[in-house]
């Protein structure tokens, strides 16, 4: 491909997964997914452009290898915003830096444009830690006090599950998280039940999750 014939992007940023909230250079992600944008143009009239980002963890190289790209956009000579979705990060804390350019459909590629304004052993992003598995698992009668042996049964349609939760981070906000499946069903990560999330900082927090639908 032909290197530096189109415009770089411009106004690049950084947004958690819901692609609005931004993220402050330096802060981090609320899972691991990131959302990056910018503004593409080029000489041409009309075009398709690509975004193209490149991520690495800070420390490592860029080399234009493991590319993330975006969908293609139609452009007719007003500038057009490209989006890339990033769904593979890491669980830390990880720290990232990343730079982003534009390709068109002839296969033509902008100059590497680098985000933050920042060195390059400075951080644009982190992810956070990845929580600690829950202890002290129980499982109680709908009052949420008393309890159900293993093997017991409920008195009604609605059991509540409590469990210890923890960080490796000093200050969280934790959502405890239920899957529930009958015995001859294999665990899938599907039909999750979420309780009220819970603010951690330092101490285990209990987490409460009631199933009303058995």
């Amino acid at each position: 491909y032909i290197v530096g014939i189109i415009s770089s992007p411009t106004s690049l940023n950084q947004y958690q997964s819901d692609g609005t909230t931004v993220i402050a250079v330096g802060g981090f992600t609320s899972s691991l997914t990131a959302v990056f944008k910018f503004t593409m143009t080029h000489p041409d009239p009309s075009a398709t452009l690509t975004p193209q980002v490149e991520v690495k963890e800070v420390g490592v190289v860029f080399d234009g290898l493991g590319l993330n790209e975006g969908s293609a956009v139609s452009y007719s000579g007003t500038a057009v915003t490209g989006t890339v979705t990033k769904t593979d990060l890491a669980y830390g804390p990880k720290y990232y830096h990343w730079r982003a350019r534009v390709k068109d459909a002839a296969g033509t590629v902008s100059n590497w444009v680098v985000f933050g304004g920042n060195l390059e052993t400075d951080t644009d992003f982190r992810t956070l830690a990845q929580p600690v598995a829950p202890t002290s698992l129980t499982q109680y009668q709908e009052d949420g006090t008393t309890s159900i042996a293993v093997g017991g049964t409920t008195n009604t349609l609605t059991a509540v599950f409590k469990f210890s939760m923890s960080h490796p981070d000093a200050t969280a906000t934790l959502t405890p998280q239920l899957e529930i499946k009958t015995a001859a069903t294999v665990f899938d990560g599907t039909g999750l039940t979420d309780g009220t999330a819970v603010s951690y900082s330092g101490t285990a927090v209990t987490g409460t999750v009631t199933k009303a639908d058995f």
